[in-house]
């Protein structure tokens, strides 16, 4: 299924709970979800083509962090730290992440993520 046809999921999801990110910079190659509100977002829900890059450089983020205790650990406390260090500015939050994900997957062999900073 295309992007394009997904977004018939778009009603959907949104019936369930999850909010819709018209914004997302990336929306060339994902529909992307949060939920219980923009300020204090818990879950992220993102809907991928399955053949798009992006998404196997999130598998395999994921996956490395599943294999490597050391390294999920490591991801964890920079999580933690960086937390603390942007409390209220959660896109340098993430911004801040941007060189870990790519140490971890450029050391799996997988093209760089093409996440846009916001």
């Amino acid at each position: 299924m295309s992007l394009a046809a997904s977004r018939a999921a778009i009603p959907v999801l949104e019936k369930d709970g999850w909010l819709f990110w018209l914004d997302d910079p990336n929306e060339n190659y994902r529909l992307w979800f949060l939920r219980p509100s923009p300020s204090a977002r818990t879950h992220h829900l993102q809907v991928i083509e399955h053949d798009h890059p992006n998404l196997r450089a999130l598998i395999a983020f994921r996956d490395a962090l599943r294999q490597d205790p050391p390294l999920r650990k490591a991801y964890s406390s920079l999580k933690e730290d960086l937390a603390r260090k942007h409390q209220s500015d959660r896109n340098a939050y993430s911004n801040a992440k941007t060189e870990f994900v790519q140490s971890v997957l450029e050391a799996a062999g997988v093209g760089l993520s093409s996440r846009t900073p916001v």
